[in-house]
């Protein structure tokens, strides 16, 4: 009786860890995506001729 108790625990939290880990993943796609645009308008914003002129003189 123990024994299949402790199988049907074992199952479950395995499904229950691939899970989490597939919404994991979901969420480090997203943050990847969010620091690309940021990146991206780091270096728009580095490109604009104020901020050039500032760094040269």
């Amino acid at each position: 009786m123990s024994t299949t108790v402790n199988n049907n625990e074992a199952s479950s939290s395995s499904t229950s860890a691939s899970n989490s880990a597939e919404s994991f993943d979901l969420r480090m796609k997203s943050m990847e995506d969010q620091i690309n645009n940021i990146s991206l308008a780091f270096t728009r914003f580095m490109k604009e001729p104020m901020f050039s002129s500032n760094t040269n003189s």
